[in-house]
């Protein structure tokens, strides 16, 4: 019997780097990754209007299930670079990924916050990146939900820069992480986009 297929799931804030450890990853691990930000500049471009974002958001997470579903239907391993801010989307994907006959993988990236806002003020310098005001940094992390105790994962990169997680990619080793009954998408969805997210602060373009 061929083994399970993974589905690595990375979890951490705005600007802990994520996606660069997400792409040292597909390549250690041969798996297909998806990034949110990168579906939403091809769907709808750089600067989709504020007004359709959370709609715009949604329609590519539920494009993005029906890929990464059918990968692991298929035997192949993805990474999900969505940040996984809260327990109800933990809970939600994990209990999604076993039921695809995958075995979810958790890495927890996380900084801390002098060096993660120190990272973004440099990429918010970068043409074509992402604009994250203070204000709007601190309303979003009111919202982030860090790991409970009882969710296994990996540590990756506690208190280094973006740049130095990505070389400790190939270093780690799968934990095992079982799926998760938990509510139905709707609900986890309006976790995910509160409706009232457009007018509790500044506007940002994305959360993943």
């Amino acid at each position: 019997m061929l083994p399970a297929p993974k589905a690595y799931m990375i979890h951490g804030f705005l600007g802990v780097g994520k996606t660069t450890f997400a792409k040292r990853l597909e390549k250690e691990q041969a798996a297909v990754r998806f990034t949110h930000d990168e579906w939403m500049v091809r769907f709808y471009g750089n600067d989709p209007p504020a007004e359709h974002f959370q709609e715009y958001a949604r329609r590519v997470f539920e494009t993005m299930e029906e890929v990464w579903t059918r990968c692991l239907d298929l035997g192949i391993n993805v990474i999900l670079d969505f940040g996984f801010w809260s327990q109800a989307e933990r809970e939600y994907v994990q209990s999604l990924i076993s039921r695809h006959g995958g075995k979810a993988v958790l890495y927890r990236l996380d900084c801390p916050e002098d060096v993660t806002w120190n990272w973004i003020e440099q990429r918010n310098k970068q043409a074509g990146s992402l604009y994250i005001a203070p204000a709007t940094y601190r309303m979003l992390r009111a919202r982030f939900e860090p790991l409970r105790r009882d969710e296994a994962c990996i540590d990756v990169g506690t208190h280094q820069t973006p740049e130095a997680i990505a070389m400790t990619a190939s270093s780690t080793q799968d934990h095992r992480m079982n799926g998760v009954d938990c509510a139905n998408y709707a609900d986890w969805r309006n976790v995910r986009f509160p409706p009232t997210f457009a007018n509790s602060g500044p506007t940002v373009k994305s959360q993943f």
